[in-house]
């Protein structure tokens, strides 16, 4: 049965902040705007130009199909939204009466398609990235971003994009309060002290998964 309605659901982001390695290795918090705008146009003329912000990865293809802030205004956020494309590894369709799996067949120019969103604070240079086990992580985004922010450059002038988890203050306490410990994690970004305090608190990056 056909449902209009959007139906809500739970997405968990991860939190990081930008920086950037200049070509003379000196570095700095980096406004993940900047790059947004040096991101080829999605539309020329009114015609689709999404084929240039295609790129090649692992096999797959990944782009940024769509860039827009929420509050230009007040409290602006830049919301982006990923997919990656794929044509191997097709999943199948089943049903729970029997044990038979049918391919999920393809048209030309079609692809399986998984996608994540997500939202840059300028003010703090944080990224907030959703976490998407079947998208892109966060090395193959990295690796798209540097990509475009490199693209026409000399090699002498590259200059490096990474994305640091932000600390959470009280991750220890957290992680303490745990009935059980599945899998701990620690990163750390090189300055917590560059990111607000509202940040602080709120995001982890050292983890404890309790089940």
């Amino acid at each position: 049965m056909s449902n209009d309605k959007t139906q809500p659901k739970n997405v968990n982001f991860d939190f990081f902040q930008v920086w950037k390695i200049g070509a003379d290795k000196k570095e700095v918090p980096f406004d993940f705007d900047d790059w947004c705008e040096n991101l080829p146009a999605s539309e020329i003329k009114g015609e689709s130009n999404l084929d240039k912000r295609n790129i090649r990865y692992s096999g797959d293809i990944i782009r940024c199909d769509n860039i827009f802030t929420e509050s230009p205004h007040k409290n602006p956020v830049t919301i982006l939204h990923f997919t990656k494309l794929r044509d191997s590894s097709r999943p199948a369709v089943a049903t729970l009466s029997t044990p038979e799996l049918t391919d999920v067949s393809l048209k030309a120019n079609e692809y399986i398609a998984e996608d994540v969103s997500a939202l840059f604070d300028s003010s703090n240079y944080c990224l907030m990235l959703q976490k998407n086990i079947f998208c892109l992580s966060v090395s193959s985004l990295a690796d798209y971003v540097n990509y475009f922010w490199n693209i026409g450059k000399d090699e002498k002038d590259y200059e490096l994009i990474q994305f640091r988890p932000i600390l959470r203050k009280d991750a220890f306490k957290v992680g303490l309060n745990a009935k059980k410990i599945n899998k701990p994690e620690l990163f750390t970004i090189s300055s917590p002290s560059t990111v607000s305090p509202r940040y602080h608190g709120r995001y982890c990056v050292f983890y404890f998964s309790p089940f």
